[in-house]
């Protein structure tokens, strides 16, 4: 008996085997602890942000990717705090953090949470784009989108023309009862502000700028509206799903354009308008 312990005292003793033994023990561990990340990376919900200027395309792109089955597509989360009075930026804030958890919560079961957010609704808070980039990290957001209507002059007519309309957005396939409008060159209202138009031109191309040099350090797609929307909605949502890391889906565009025809079959003091931007470098959006 006396032997036949010592000879297992002496194979577990020798150097072999101590290494083979910890180098097993440390095999399972690390397998265990592997399993354990990917069930735990697994069940982790993937958030993301879209920003964007309004008029490019947005409610196409998130008609789209609401449909896909593993999406919670939120929209425009902030709308509601412009109806708190501008004075009241903390309670704003709040406002903003109430509907994004709320939101959070309604998206439980699907891997993707995703919402939007315009650059006048952050500065409707009183925020930076440093500041809104940096909650919305510190919320688990990974991925980010940033969709942009390169002209921004046709993101000024349509906003311009739907306010006065009333009409937003139309069902693909309808009628389109285009009603031509006067753009008011020194004095247009959307936005929540009452600025000149060239103010706004050059206010979107800061803004535009300065988001993505905020967004520089973080998983960001980028959609253009004339790119990527315009003739093709539904690659565009492809582009999504890939950088989303999900499987693609067939999605139905529900969705056409509202201002279908050029600015100078659109605005009715056209003239005007060319002699405004003639010389600058928002002039080639008159033909675009």
């Amino acid at each position: 008996m006396k032997n036949g312990i010592k000879r297992v005292i002496k194979v577990i003793s020798h150097p072999s085997y101590l290494s083979w033994f910890i180098q097993t023990r440390l095999l399972l561990v690390s397998k265990r602890w592997l399993g354990f990340s990917r069930k735990r990376t697994k069940a982790q919900q993937t958030r993301v942000i879209m920003f964007h200027l309004g008029r490019s395309g947005s409610t196409v792109l998130a008609d789209l990717l609401n449909q896909h089955s593993d999406i919670f597509w939120d929209g425009e989360i902030a709308k509601p705090i412009l109806n708190i009075n501008s004075e009241e930026l903390n309670s704003r804030l709040d406002k903003f953090q109430e509907l994004f958890s709320h939101g959070l919560s309604k998206s439980k079961g699907h891997q993707i949470y995703g919402c939007e957010i315009k650059p006048f609704h952050i500065e409707a808070m009183g925020l930076t784009f440093s500041e809104m980039i940096s909650y919305f990290d510190e919320q688990g957001v990974t991925k980010y989108i940033v969709l942009e209507r390169k002209n921004h002059l046709r993101k000024i007519v349509s906003s311009v023309a739907a306010s006065a309309t009333g009409t937003w957005h139309k069902p693909k396939g309808a009628e389109n009862i285009v009603e031509k409008i006067t753009l008011p060159l020194d004095d247009v209202n959307i936005d929540g502000k009452r600025q000149s138009l060239l103010t706004f031109l050059s206010g979107y191309e800061e803004n535009m700028k300065d988001l993505r040099g905020e967004l520089s350090n973080h998983d960001v797609l980028d959609i253009y509206y004339e790119d990527d929307l315009l003739e093709s909605p539904s690659n565009a949502a492809i582009k999504c799903f890939d950088h989303f890391g999900i499987h693609t889906q067939t999605v139905n565009v529900r969705y056409g354009r509202t201002n279908p025809l050029s600015i100078k079959e659109l605005v009715i003091n056209y003239s005007d308008l060319e002699r405004t931007l003639k010389g600058t470098t928002y002039e080639w959006m008159l033909n675009s």
